[in-house]
């Protein structure tokens, strides 16, 4: 589902003039309002395509880090494939197959200081292989970061550039689908 983002996609249909059939750029089929439609000429959709096509073949091979659906975890894993409505990722030995909201690329990361109150995926360990949502607690003078992770552990110093800023709504659905794991 592509809600709250853009996908192109072609027109196939419509029955009352508000509801229309369209059919997404990686083959998928909806109906979707026409309150929610935003018309392109046919050169911006085949541009916006290969756009997206060229990222997703970018992105093979990459080391990402992603959500494990066993217990919610985010952890390191690669990218083997791209559907255009998920990835499959080479995750733990196993193959899975994530939603690309779910996959972080080291693009994500900013570097750049995050208030404290902010949310991120932060790094249990010191290899970085496994995240857990966190909270900014403090911002120390060597430009570390307090953080509470949503379990209540805390870590005092650790690395601004080791973590995913994610938003409050982004770390609530992490957090519960985690409790959900439990």
């Amino acid at each position: 589902e592509y809600s709250f983002s853009y996908a192109p996609a072609r027109i196939t249909g419509t029955e009352d003039g508000w509801q229309f059939e369209v059919e997404f750029y990686e083959g998928t089929e909806a109906v979707v309002p026409r309150e929610e439609l935003y018309v392109i000429g046919g050169e911006q959709y085949v541009g916006d395509v290969r756009a997206i096509r060229d990222i997703e073949e970018a992105l093979l091979g990459s080391f990402v880090v992603v959500r494990d659906d066993t217990d919610g975890l985010y952890r390191r894993g690669m990218i083997t494939k791209s559907t255009g409505r998920s990835f499959e990722v080479s995750l733990n030995g196993e193959t899975v197959t994530q939603d690309p909201c779910q996959v972080f690329t080291d693009r994500r990361r900013t570097g750049l200081p995050l208030p404290v109150g902010s949310h991120c995926l932060c790094p249990l360990d010191g290899l970085q292989n496994t995240f857990s949502p966190a909270t900014v607690t403090s911002l120390n003078d060597d430009t570390s970061y307090g953080v509470t992770f949503h379990d209540g552990n805390e870590l005092y110093s650790v690395d601004r550039n080791s973590v995913y800023p994610i938003n409050k709504d982004f770390y609530t659905n992490a957090v519960n689908f985690i409790k959900s794991r439990d």
